[in-house]
């Protein structure tokens, strides 16, 4: 008799069909805003009772509903808001017109006295609005001299002025990997370009890159959900093939190199029990808005979601995230709008709000580009395509 068949997988028992392309977009979308929304309200706080690695956080029984918190998102998310404002307008990726566009933002936010001159986190005095992270006010001062953008970007690139590599690259690069998801080329060069002129120095852009890569690759995936391995394998793929494009644009080859080895220290690190986020280097307590910690802690979150039931998972791992200090708003947006990616809109936790209420198409008149309605309409604009 032959031998009978193996019992199949934990990921082949489950029946659910794949969620379609639009409800996985619209869960990156919608769960970028989400993530942020739920970590800025916990900006700034100390949660001594978080778990060690691997344990994740657990919500205690409430006796009484949680207050729903505030719809005020961090300034990383405004500007990420610019790049679907452009999609919406132009349908294709230009550089000028994103950075006209976080111009414009930035000129709103300082009209409306919700931002501080231009400073690092760390120096942002108490009771402070905050401020733009310094490479981006570099790039929203220096931008207009320039008769192109592409001339722009090659001076900042030949000529970079050291600032901290800042996660909010991370944010920015979302609309393009939804808006791109099944143009890889198209992808990788909105996603670099963008994160060049904002960044000093190639680890944001490769860093973005491969943020970009999986995002897209949860939205494509034919199965109920990509697979860890596969999610790695893709970005992987896509950091190798940028990387040599930019030694011709004047990036030392050998900081290139570094950045790569630091990158796949992140991701080794993200697939272990514990992702090493309270060492001298990335430190959970001390180095907050750091690229390589929201870069390795989302993964890591990622990479051991609990394999039951999508929507309880994602909850999940957004509480857990946006609990564990560092910097809760990004890492909140960057672990959300990755689950909606993979599971679809269903699986975002529902902290009772109502996100983007609508008004009536006349009064629809955003205050500026980065308005966060903008990822809703995106998302939709995006999803009636493919319906």
């Amino acid at each position: 008799m032959p031998p009978p068949p193996a019992p199949p997988s934990r990921r082949q028992r489950t029946t659910s069909p794949p969620p379609p392309v639009a409800e996985r977009i619209r869960g990156a979308l919608l769960g970028l805003w989400l993530g942020d929304v739920l970590g800025f309200a916990m900006q700034g706080r100390n949660f001594p009772n978080v778990p060690e690695f691997p344990a994740l956080f657990s919500k205690p029984p409430e006796s009484a509903p949680a207050r729903p918190p505030s719809r005020a998102h961090s300034l990383s998310l405004g500007f990420a808001s610019c790049a679907a404002h452009c999609f919406l307008n132009g349908r294709q990726f230009h550089l000028g017109n994103l950075l006209n566009a976080y111009r414009r933002h930035a000129a709103f936010l300082q009209n409306a006295g919700k931002l501080a001159a231009s400073s690092p986190p760390e120096e942002t005095p108490p009771g402070k609005e905050p401020s733009i992270e310094p490479a981006l006010a570099w790039t929203l001062e220096h931008f207009p001299r320039f008769h192109s953008p592409h001339a722009f970007l090659e001076c900042h690139v030949r000529n970079p002025a050291p600032s901290p590599i800042l996660d909010g690259v991370l944010l920015r690069a979302l609309p393009a990997a939804c808006f791109f998801y099944a143009q890889p080329s198209e992808r990788m060069q909105a996603v670099t370009e963008e994160a060049l002129a904002t960044q000093t120095g190639p680890l944001g852009a490769l860093a973005s890159v491969a943020w970009a890569a999986a995002v897209s690759q949860c939205i494509l995936s034919p199965d109920t959900y990509a697979s860890n391995a596969k999610l790695l394998e893709v970005m992987q793929r896509d950091v190798a093939d940028v990387a040599p494009t930019l030694i011709p644009m004047g990036i030392n080859p050998a900081s290139i190199q570094q950045a790569l080895s630091l990158l796949k220290e992140d991701m080794e690190c993200a697939q272990k029990t514990t992702p090493n986020l309270y060492g001298p280097t990335l430190n959970l307590r001390q180095h907050g808005g750091q690229l390589r910690l929201s870069f390795r802690l989302a993964l890591w979150e990622l990479l051991h979601a609990p394999e039951a039931e999508a929507a309880s998972a994602a909850a999940r791992l957004v509480e857990d995230v946006i609990r564990r200090g560092g910097s809760p708003a990004s890492q909140g947006a960057l672990v959300a709008s990755l689950c909606g990616a993979r599971w679809g809109k269903a699986c975002l936790p529902n902290p009772g709000l109502e996100p983007f209420a609508p008004l009536p198409p006349q009064a629809w008149q955003p205050s500026s580009p980065g308005d966060a309605s903008f990822l809703k309409t995106l998302a939709e604009t995006m999803a009636s395509k493919l319906s």
